[in-house]
Formats: structure tokens, sequence, C-alpha cells
């Protein structure tokens, strides 16, 4: 009787242990000490992206990476946050991007690797933006940037509470009312083709903005 026991309950302790190792894998709550891959996000595809350690420069996506990398599919179980811990969607996810992400079940082999994303975390900007040129009209991610001294039809425009910003992902001006209605306002006068300047493009942002 006693072997009879002994048996059931070694069962069940098998039984637990097996439970206990399945959550383990799949169930726990997630520790975030422990990430699969922290890296920038190479491609994105339909549902599923390409994320590859290493990458410190924008122009090394022109080009074949040879380290980590992995493409993770993206299911309606996945989480994906902001670097605030936000819950946001697919599509706010861009190449460039700095994303740490954990999987779920298994790993295929292939290079680049491919997994199912159990959850991805987009990382905070690790860089600032700078104000530079000659005029004051480059917004870079370099704090010593330069460029040809020249008045350009629209440069008077950046006293008008124009900032320069982390915007997807790179450095980027933004407009404010005021700003976007002065470089309407220059091009509206025809003197010059504006757009065709090296600042051309705010006047194209102008008209964005007021859209």
């Amino acid at each position: 009787m006693r072997k009879i026991a002994t048996t059931i309950i070694i069962v069940l302790l098998l039984g637990i242990a097996t439970l206990y190792l399945y959550d383990k894998d799949f169930e726990e709550p997630l520790n975030f000490d422990d990430p699969y891959i922290t890296g920038n996000i190479y491609d994105v595809g339909e549902e599923r992206i390409l994320i590859a350690e290493g990458i410190e420069d924008e122009d090394e996506f022109d080009i074949m990476f040879s380290g980590k990398a992995i493409w993770l599919s993206i299911t309606e179980e996945t989480k994906i946050l902001n670097s605030n811990n936000e819950e946001i969607s697919f599509n706010e996810l861009e190449v460039g991007e700095k994303v740490t992400a954990w999987t779920t079940g298994l790993i295929l082999e292939s290079y680049p690797e491919q997994g199912t994303a159990r959850i991805i975390k987009k990382e905070a900007e690790l860089f600032a933006c700078y104000v530079g040129g000659c005029s004051g009209e480059l917004c870079t991610k370099d704090p010593e940037a330069i460029s040809n001294c020249e008045l350009l039809p629209g440069m008077e425009c950046f006293q008008k509470g124009m900032s320069c910003e982390v915007v997807g992902n790179e450095c980027n001006w933004v407009l404010s009312q005021e700003a976007a209605q002065c470089l309407l306002e220059i091009e509206e006068s025809g003197e010059l083709n504006v757009r065709e300047s090296r600042i051309g493009f705010l006047f194209e942002m102008a008209e964005n903005f007021s859209n």
C-alpha cells in the first residue's frame, strides 16, 4: 500500500514539475532583464520585422549586416510598447528604430533567425539633435555640422518658433504655425522657385502643415 502511495506522489510531483517547466518557458511574467535581442529594425514586412544588432550608423542600412539578426513574426498576442511602456500599434514601428525583443516558442536557426515576438519594446532615443550650419538652417545629430554661407529664401522663418527635434528616429525640423505661414508667404510672392534650394523641403512641410 505504501508503494502505491509513493508511486502516486512521484507521479503527481512529475506532473507539477512538467507544468512548471511549461509555464517557465511560455507563461511566466516577462523578465525584462533577459531579452532575446536588442538592435535596430532593419526591415518591416507584412506582420513581421527584421531586427539586427550592431547597426550604429544610418548608412549601414544600405548594406548587409553580419551580426545577430532575427525575423520576428507579430501575432495578436504580441505586445508592442514604446519607451514609456505604453502599448502601441505595429504600424508605429519604423526602420532604424532601436528596439528590444522577447520571443516565445522555438527559434529557427537560419540566418537571419526566425521566431515569434512576445514583446517588442522601443528604446528611448540615444542621441540629441543640434542646430548647425552657417545660418542655423541644419537640424542634425552632428553638433559640429557646417554648411555654405548663403542667404536663402525662408531662412528668416527659422526665428518664428521652428524647433529641431527627434522625429521618426531622425533629427528633423518641426514647424510652428507662425513659421509655416512665413514660409507660405515667401513662396506665394513668386520671386523665386524656392523649392529648388537646399531648404526647399521646408516649403513642402509648410504646405502639408496648413493642410
